[in-house]
């Protein structure tokens, strides 16, 4: 089994990340994993991706329950670090394991189980035979761990797609942004719409969700009116595989913005400012 440790990395990782919502978190989940098994006597296993998805499920879920305690202690809103792409990737390159930026935020509600099964059964499509094992727990209570995650999450699809009226929404933002409209920036706006921002005490953000066009609206004017950021270039990069904007000085990412879309208006935005979750990847 040792050999085929590679050619499970990515998808190992994919697993970990979704459950925690830190990339080095999950990367030193993987590499313990690896670790633990380099460091015993080789042996056959009948299904060896089953068998390192639960080692990594496992390790998730404990770590996970140390993490949230941590959260508790955050200065503001904790959102997770978003998985970004310096380059947008051909389609048949996407990672598409990796769940988008607005669903890894509402499923920081659930418990660690509760996520792992919700992660396990959503975005990889384990039988609940597998999530039994995986857990250590019957079927029946595995479905109704589901059951229960699917209801704090008010049965919210798992994935939007990257359609038309997101990329056109998405132009249209930026280049309001970048002209200074006003107007035309309200215009792409629910009237419900909620931002949420990280700045973990190291950048500015505001500490609270804000709500409504119009408050949301004076938070984004806030933004664009900052010298730092109208020095700032941006570009339009996948965001947990979904594209979103993102504003860098020099080479290094300094805020991203991530949008949920509905009926053809921005309905959600995630703004991370928070330079420890600012990590590429390639």
């Amino acid at each position: 089994m040792k050999d085929a440790l590679p050619l499970y990395k990515s998808y190992l990782f994919s697993v970990a990340y979704n459950i925690l919502g830190q990339i080095q978190e999950a990367e030193d989940v993987v590499q313990d994993c690896f670790e633990d098994i380099l460091s015993t006597p080789d042996r056959e296993v009948q299904n060896e991706k089953a068998y390192l998805t639960r080692v990594v499920a496992n390790k998730s879920i404990d770590r996970l329950k140390k993490l949230k305690k941590e959260r508790e202690q955050y200065p503001g809103t904790w959102l997770p670090e978003p998985y970004l792409q310096t380059e947008l990737p051909a389609a048949d390159e996407e990672k598409t394991d990796i769940l988008s930026y607005g669903l890894m935020s509402l499923i920081e509600q659930l418990n660690p189980v509760e996520r792992a099964v919700f992660v396990l059964r959503e975005a990889f499509d384990y039988s609940y035979a597998s999530l039994a094992e995986i857990v250590q727990t019957s079927e029946t209570n595995c479905r109704k761990i589901l059951s229960r995650a699917r209801v704090k999450l008010r049965s919210e699809p798992l994935r939007q797609t990257n359609g038309k009226s997101h990329r056109e929404l998405l132009d249209a933002f930026l280049r309001a942004h970048q002209q200074g409209d006003i107007k035309s920036l309200a215009s792409l706006l629910k009237k419900d719409v909620i931002i949420y921002s990280d700045g973990g005490g190291k950048a500015s953000a505001a500490l609270k969700p804000v709500t409504g066009a119009d408050n949301v609206m004076q938070l984004l004017e806030a933004i664009s009116g900052m010298e730092s950021v109208q020095a700032q270039t941006v570009q339009i990069l996948r965001v947990n595989g979904r594209l979103g904007l993102v504003f860098f000085s020099g080479q290094k990412p300094e805020t991203i913005f991530c949008f949920e879309v509905d009926k053809m208006a921005f309905s959600k935005m995630y703004i991370i400012r928070n330079p420890d979750k600012m990590k590429v990847s390639y």
